[in-house]
């Protein structure tokens, strides 16, 4: 297991797909730079349609 990182800052997107009700998330996409005061450089997050499960179609 790696350590612990807290961001310092962070640009992007983050949306996702609403399952049955708006409360349920079936699907999320993010495309975000993290920044963080440990790492000289930022990192970027790209994923699209990672499925969270649960009741959704």
């Amino acid at each position: 297991m790696g350590s612990t990182v807290h961001a310092t800052g962070a640009t992007g997107i983050l949306s996702w797909e609403a399952g049955p009700s708006t409360y349920v998330l079936c699907n999320i996409s993010v495309d975000i730079t993290v920044t963080s005061p440990e790492e000289p450089e930022a990192y970027h997050l790209l994923a699209t349609g990672l499925s969270i499960g649960g009741d959704c179609p």
